[in-house]
């Protein structure tokens, strides 16, 4: 028998798609552009943007979008050499969704980013 997977590509808007746990779609940075969006039918997505700005200012920006939706960060911005890692979740709990945000340095004085929306893990 043979299996088939399908994948449907359409033009969105520059923000990314509905997020899991009640999220509203997520903004990017002022200056990025959106390079690739794509989401699966479960609610998880991934988003690639890059622009010319500085790391502090996209963490910022990141920090208080998700902070005034109710999200919180544990952990801050760890760094592994030229590129930087922060997990988003519910600051209440009430949803174990989360949302990775990986920023790295492009080599060329600018940023490159990647935005994943993680679903709850029952969602199907």
């Amino acid at each position: 028998m043979a299996q088939w997977t399908l994948y449907v590509f359409h033009p969105a808007s520059s923000a990314t798609t509905a997020a899991a746990g009640g999220l509203p779609e997520i903004s990017l940075p002022a200056g990025s552009r959106r390079l690739v969006s794509m989401r699966v039918a479960g609610g998880g997505s991934m988003t690639t943007f890059q622009g010319a700005a500085r790391i502090g200012g996209w963490q910022r920006f990141f920090d208080d979008w998700f902070s005034s939706h109710g999200w919180t960060s544990g952990d801050g911005w760890p760094s592994g050499g030229p590129a930087w890692h922060c997990r988003y979740r519910p600051a209440d709990g009430r949803s174990p969704a989360s949302v990775e945000v990986e920023i790295a340095d492009d080599g060329r004085g600018g940023l490159t980013g990647l935005v994943m929306v993680n679903p709850p893990a029952d969602r199907k």
